[in-house]
């Protein structure tokens, strides 16, 4: 094959196994399909007990495939020792390394080498998007880690990488250079790819390839051989290593202190954190004096829980109102709390966070409208759960109060010790089809629960079908009410005039039941004088969105401008609630073009203020949805009417002052 060398230079595969026998043909069988010419092979297996060795064996005899080195082993020595020696016998300009039970999609080889090669020197590794697949090769869902909007120009840079490895290593073709003048793979070292990446990183650029180019198998073996403990203590030294900014002092600092409390911080590894020059004082105390240190701090602890729950008692005399939410992080249903919270009154209620938030986007608000306590602090230690129970259990004996929680387990299992006089109620915003979440665990609360608020019609209907199939008492679907979510609608609909070019907009989390898929595919059959815009968080790459994608909004006001100087909304869904973003856009006068899903259909009045597509085929509805949008473009008196109804029907039905009524009513009464 050397006649490739200079259009098509040498690239090694190392195909590794450890009683991988079943997965190696298929493994082996995606490398010969590699539409890349140019490939030299090295398989190695570390002493299977399987027939892996026979199933090389009879595999490269009946493939004859050229350039072949064995490295079979007959006691084992570790993946790392296998790595190393496989490595040196590399003769190729690049160089990839795989598990036997991992494989290849045909074009994997030949878009990564294209991409090294029309990068510098610079670059020492490209990585790609993959598939998971399952004991059978069944695709059970797509792996997504760092996508195009997170990267710098298709960049990995370090930062991105020290605080989180979202690396396959299975996609990963390096420069055999740059890996042989790296540090050789550490022996009984768990996490050899990320302590590899994080050196390489160091020193060269990683480009990024946006396409799942690879199929990485999740199966029993794989799964019951990690070792957590050893995992988080290896990740921990690594990122103590490597983080020479301080980006992520905060987190070692206190995965330090965890460490230390249970026993898990032995001579070795307080030697090498001791290094670490962004140590807070708590951390250098406990790892220079030990238990000392840490009692002092166990002390702190407890006299901060105690500062807590004096606080807590003495607010809950004022207070009308106490709510258990799980975050204040951004998001549509933190954002319905937030307004629930304010429909009570500056401090005239206590809010209890239950779960760790991703961020702080609500939680100034939060703390200016009621009295905020962060529970997870707390929650691991059982004394403090006991004392806590204490609190709640004193609360309704001296003051009259409601409680209203939602999407956390928590208040449900303390609606038992809550006193009969405090009346309990919680909020469903929507089942969580396929697999259905909370609303399932809850049910054996329902006898306890004053009334459930739900924020439409057919997640009262899912209660009906729920209670019915589990036995439920019939008469408890009285106790659920209808009410729906706010959003602020201005005094008079701005006037966006009859224009000659549509604006189109999806807005929301990119996500795979939203389907963005197909609103890209529309975007991809409209007329030129049609503009389609994409906005929300990615979580999970969609092929050409970055055609259309122009970032994540947070700020409310540049959504508003968003929104006036938008036409058409777009929600492809193929299951939801009933979307925040839609009552927004009906607020400022966008016509909304919806799948019929979810509570979806009692809002949207199809062809009076929006359009409603049967959630059939994905053909059929990308089809509707253009069908639509070219009638609107054509007919621009039809779309101010259809903007107008859809602005009268939120000021009649999603106004602030309507939301706090009803809420005030169930809450206060």
């Amino acid at each position: 094959m050397s006649s490739h060398s200079t259009s098509f230079p040498l690239v090694t595969i190392v195909v590794i196994s450890y009683n991988q026998g079943r997965y190696i043909q298929e493994n082996l069988d995606s490398i010969k399909s590699q539409t890349y010419p140019n490939i030299e092979l090295i398989v190695g297996d570390d002493a299977s007990a399987d027939n892996s060795v026979e199933v090389f064996d009879k595999w490269l005899s009946e493939n004859n495939y050229p350039t072949i080195h064995k490295n079979h082993h007959t006691q084992n020595t570790g993946l790392a020792t296998m790595l190393n020696e496989c490595i040196a016998k590399a003769n190729g300009k690049y160089i990839k390394l795989i598990a036997a039970d991992d494989y290849l999609h045909p074009e994997a080889i030949e878009k990564c080498v294209a991409k090294l090669e029309s990068l510098g020197d610079d670059y020492g590794m490209v990585f790609t998007d993959t598939f998971v697949v399952d004991e059978n090769s069944d695709i059970a869902e797509e792996y997504f880690g760092y996508n195009q909007s997170q990267l710098s120009n298709g960049k990995l840079v370090s930062d991105q990488l020290l605080i989180e490895n979202k690396i396959p290593a299975l996609s990963v073709i390096l420069h055999t250079e740059v890996l042989k003048k790296s540090k050789p793979y550490k022996l009984n070292f768990i996490l050899e790819d990320y302590s590899k990446w994080l050196e390489l990183s160091t020193q060269y650029s990683i480009a990024y390839i946006d396409e799942k180019l690879a199929y990485y198998r999740r199966h029993a073996e794989n799964i019951s051989k990690l070792k957590i403990d050893k995992i988080l203590i290896e990740e921990l030294v690594l990122k103590a290593k490597y983080d020479q900014e301080g980006i992520l002092k905060k987190e070692i600092n206190h995965r330090i202190y965890t460490l230390f409390k249970q026993k898990k911080i032995n001579g070795e590894l307080k030697s090498i954190l001791k290094k670490y020059k962004f140590l807070n004082i708590k951390s250098t105390l406990i790892l220079n004096f030990g238990s000392v240190a840490f009692f002092y701090f166990g002390v702190k602890k407890y006299w901060e829980f105690f500062v807590f729950i004096f606080s807590f008692l003495l607010n809950s005399f004022s207070v009308d109102t106490i709510f258990f939410f799980p975050f204040y992080h951004t998001g549509g249903a933190e954002r319905v709390h937030l307004d629930i919270v304010k429909s009570m009154g500056r401090k005239k209620s206590i809010t209890l966070f239950t779960n760790y938030s991703n961020n702080n986007h609500f939680y100034s608000e939060f703390i200016e409208y009621s009295h905020c306590y962060n529970l997870r602090y707390y929650l691991d230690n059982k004394y403090f759960r006991k004392i806590l129970d204490c609190a709640f259990r004193c609360i309704g004996r001296v003051n009259k109060i409601s409680t209203l929680g939602c999407n956390t387990m928590f208040y449900y299992e303390k609606l038992p010790i809550l006193s009969g006089k405090i009346k309990k109620t919680d909020l469903i915003h929507a089942f969580s089809y396929p697999d259905l979440g909370i609303e399932i665990p809850s049910l054996k609360y329902v006898n306890y629960l004053n009334q459930r608020i739900v924020i439409n019609q057919k997640t009262k209907q899912d209660f009906e079908v729920l209670y019915a199939n589990n036995s439920v008492n019939q008469l408890y679907l009285d106790r659920i009410v209808v009410v729906n979510n706010m959003v602020e609608i201005p005094d008079l609909l701005f006037e966006k005039g009859i224009k000659n070019e549509l604006e189109i907009i999806y807005c929301g989390r990119i996500s795979p039941e939203k389907r963005v898929n197909l609103i890209v595919e529309i975007g991809d059959k409209l007329s030129q004088n049609i503009h389609l815009r994409i906005y929300g968080p990615i979580e999970k790459n969609v092929k050409n969105t970055e055609k259309y994608y122009k970032g994540h909004i947070l700020d409310s006001n540049q959504l508003s401008d968003i929104y006036k100087q938008t036409d058409i909304l777009l929600i492809t869904s193929e299951r939801e609630g009933f979307p925040m973003v839609v009552m927004e856009a009906m607020a400022q006068g966008v016509v909304c073009i919806c799948t019929n899903v979810g509570g979806i259909k009692e809002h949207i009045q199809n062809g009076i203020n929006g359009f409603l597509v049967e959630n059939n085929s994905q053909e059929n509805i990308i089809n509707t949805f253009v069908e639509i949008i070219n009638n609107l473009n054509k007919d621009k008196k039809l779309l101010k009417s259809l903007s107008e109804n859809a602005y009268l029907y939120a000021k009649d039905n999603f106004s602030k002052k309507i939301f706090e009524e009803k809420y005030l009513k169930i809450l206060k009464n």
